[in-house]
């Protein structure tokens, strides 16, 4: 009714910045993008073949390497939905957190019933939409998005499910092909290889996860960053076996979307709509630098505001590029920024970064918005440190706090 809507990819965004784009009337309207029944989607990266039967992805080989990512042994697809049930009945360890009491015999539901809903050719690559169902789920659809410029592979699952008050916990199954993989995974300020860091009787059940995973298998590396479900059990789903070391695991990844085994911070039951987005991307080798890179951009989405003659960013500021430009550019490279904020006393903003590779660095910071770059260091609760008011050092995960002007 006299809008319209656009659609546009926008590449090469600066941190902590912006690109502009006018709008302007084309000569022509823009090439619909082709429909097609395939189940190949073929770009200069990958080769994946959906299987729309389970909703999940049957084949995944990467282009550079001839690297077949998903596990050919695995019982379940790639991004399977699962449903698990057979927890009902007590005593049972999974439900009471006793090592003493038997493990329950679980039941694990994979999604079936599969169909393609369609597979569109973009100009800039594929859009591939899948839907199936499963036990006390009468619909899951999931999006399958691959660019031709991008190695990331972008997984939308979206989700219709009944409340129920039986025992239950839900997943996205994600079998890599590897025989001894090696997990890591994000913290605040760092990150964890479970089977290494852990203190003893840390919990190797299951993990949360900060905005990224590795899966570092004999060569190459895979990214894996979840937008709304932070916990995963690695090896196999959860079943109440509180093993005491983390061992040899196969290379499946278990996204852990829901469950109610315990009253203590779980709903009794969990029905309505939900959506888990999940992105990946694969490496040559692991990288903490890279990682943390690809999961601040995963869950930090782009932002879309109209700009107009109105908008001024504050007097003394000067001009801004039309075209781009960041607010806040940092070194050392492998510095993340973690806050930029008003001082609670408003003399000032704060910066606080984080040290993401285990390298020692000196801090500099450079923007339009501040007359003086990175002032007086100062404590977490923004307090002055004069006798270390020079020093820009940060250490290996360290974090580091400045007050700026």
């Amino acid at each position: 009714d006299g809008f319209q809507r656009l659609r546009f990819l926008a590449r090469q965004v600066p941190s902590v910045g912006y690109r502009c784009y006018p709008l302007r009337p084309l000569p022509r309207p823009p090439a619909a993008p082709e429909p097609t029944g395939t189940t190949v989607l073929e770009t200069p990266h990958h080769r994946i073949e959906l299987d729309p039967e389970s909703g999940g992805i049957r084949s995944w080989i990467d282009r550079r390497s001839g690297r077949q990512w998903i596990s050919t042994n695995s019982p379940w697809r790639f991004n399977q939905h699962l449903y698990v049930t057979g927890a009902d009945a007590l005593p049972n360890r999974l439900v009471q957190y006793s090592t003493v009491s038997p493990e329950p015999a679980l039941t694990v539901h994979g999604a079936s019933g599969g169909k393609l809903l369609g597979v569109l050719r973009h100009s800039w690559g594929w859009v591939a939409r899948m839907e199936c169902t499963n036990l006390h789920h009468p619909r899951i659809e999931t999006l399958l998005v691959l660019r031709d410029d991008s190695p990331v592979v972008e997984l939308v699952n979206r989700l219709e499910k009944v409340a129920v008050r039986t025992k239950e916990a839900a997943y996205f199954a994600f079998p890599f092909q590897t025989s001894s993989p090696r997990f890591r995974y994000a913290t605040q300020n760092g990150f964890v290889d479970p089977a290494r860091d852990l203190l003893p009787g840390a919990c190797r059940e299951w993990f949360c996860i900060q905005d990224w995973l590795a899966v570092d298998p004999e060569d190459g590396c895979m990214l894996w960053s979840p937008t709304e479900a932070p916990l995963v059990t690695l090896g196999d789903i959860a079943r109440g076996r509180w093993p005491r070391e983390f061992g040899s695991r196969p290379g499946t990844v278990f996204s852990y979307i829901m469950a109610n085994y315990t009253p203590e911070g779980y709903r009794a039951d969990q029905g309505g709509s939900f959506t888990f987005r999940y992105r990946l991307q694969p490496a040559d080798v692991f990288d903490p630098l890279a990682a943390h890179r690809f999961g601040a951009e995963a869950l930090t989405p782009l932002e879309v505001n109209e700009i107009t003659r109105n908008d001024r960013i504050g007097p003394g500021i000067g001009p801004l590029s039309a075209t781009a430009g960041s607010f806040l550019e940092l070194e050392p490279a492998h510095a993340g920024l973690v806050t930029w904020k008003p001082a609670e006393d408003g003399n000032g903003t704060i910066v606080r970064l984080v040290e993401v590779a285990g390298q020692t660095g000196q801090c500099r910071v450079t923007s339009p918005l501040l007359r003086d770059g990175l002032g007086d260091r100062c404590t977490a609760v923004e307090d002055p440190l004069p006798r270390r008011a020079a020093d820009r050092t940060v250490s290996p995960f360290g974090i580091v706090t400045f007050r700026a002007r």
